[in-house]
């Protein structure tokens, strides 16, 4: 059975257009009203901190926000904690396995890292949270230890507005610096004792002088713990740019270095100079065993036998007495004066 049913609806005289019924036109500026700011780009968090600045340098706090929001990332982020581990390992630089267990432990691995590295893995693993956070403490100088001196902060650009309205301001990400290495010398070197040490500055003094005595060939010596001092916090980075340059690689064989290249793990304060003695044996073998800049200089009091296979192959200098015809293959020059350092040697021409 079938019954039509009528239904009114009463308004009291109103229209639809005065009940809360949202057009098209109301939608419209009720969308303009919503505010959506733009996302967040990983230039704006990416920052650069000071060469002396360790990972052991970070404060507590800073390093367990890092550890805790790694292992349990948000679900926007891909970026956990082993991602991160990755990009350290792949340093070389370290040795060893974190605990994750323990967030004081987790860092003990990369203490002596510097914290520009954690910074550039957080950039490849894409944590703009934490970028933010870290860059926030950064600015705000509470990133350190307590007691540790505040390296001066990076010039800051115009200010961007962030997550804290008026507490986060950003410095665009300083670009890798090119510089020309080409009338650059490397001394590679290594002492552990106070008579290693002494040759060397001996050496290293005499070489720096006779260098200086040529403007016109415009050949500088640097120390290679100079070159590891002033890395720019990217230390990877400035060795693959600079290493190709090098006029010559001058390295000082004595026993504390060669006993060094030996061990299949060598202690922290030698990895970066073994990393470059790595590069000069690849490079010799790349060229089909022909040895075209590294220069093999042997020090005095040397027991130990080198065995590098480009040393080998080519001229040895032994230091002092054949520091003329080392300069000679280096800067073609006839007479030259050795400065001697030892108490009782008077300055003679060699």
């Amino acid at each position: 059975m079938r019954q039509d049913v009528t239904i009114e609806l009463d308004f009291d005289d109103e229209t639809w257009s005065d009940l809360d019924v949202l057009n098209d036109k109301e939608l419209e500026e009720d969308e303009d009203d919503v505010i959506i700011s733009d996302p967040v780009t990983l230039a704006e968090v990416s920052f650069n901190l000071p060469g002396s600045v360790r990972i052991k340098n970070l404060s507590q706090e800073l390093r367990d926000l890092l550890a805790v929001n790694l292992d349990l990332p948000p679900t926007v982020t891909i970026g956990t904690w082993s991602m991160v581990k990755g990009f350290l390992s792949a340093n070389d630089a370290i040795q060893g396995e974190a605990n994750e267990k323990n967030i004081k432990d987790i860092w003990k691995p990369y203490k002596h890292m510097h914290a520009q590295i954690l910074v550039n893995a957080l950039c490849k693993a894409e944590r703009i949270d934490l970028l933010a956070q870290f860059k926030w403490m950064v600015e705000n100088n509470c990133y350190l230890q307590i007691g540790e001196e505040t390296p001066e902060p990076p010039e800051p650009a115009a200010p961007v507005s962030m997550f804290k309205p008026g507490g986060l301001s950003f410095v665009p990400v300083q670009e890798f610096q090119p510089i020309d290495a080409s009338k650059i010398i490397l001394v590679l070197h290594y002492e552990t004792n106070e008579i290693e040490k002494t040759n060397y500055r001996w050496f290293f003094d005499n070489f720096s002088e006779h260098l200086k005595s040529r403007p016109d060939i415009g050949l500088t010596a640097l120390d290679v713990a100079k070159l590891k001092k002033n890395d720019g916090g990217n230390r990877i980075q400035m060795l693959e740019h600079v290493y190709p340059q090098f006029a010559h690689i001058v390295v000082c064989f004595n026993d504390s270095y060669i006993k060094e290249i030996r061990k299949s793990e060598c202690v922290p304060k030698f990895k970066f100079c073994r990393s470059i003695q790595r590069k000069t044996d690849e490079e010799f073998v790349q060229n089909d065993n022909r040895n075209l800049r590294c220069r093999c200089v042997v020090m005095p009091g040397i027991k130990e036998r080198i065995n590098t296979n480009w040393a080998i192959m080519t001229t040895m200098y032994h230091w002092p007495e054949d520091h003329k015809d080392f300069l000679q293959r280096i800067l073609n020059l006839d007479k030259l004066k050795v400065k001697y350092a030892n108490p009782g040697m008077m300055n003679v021409t060699l």
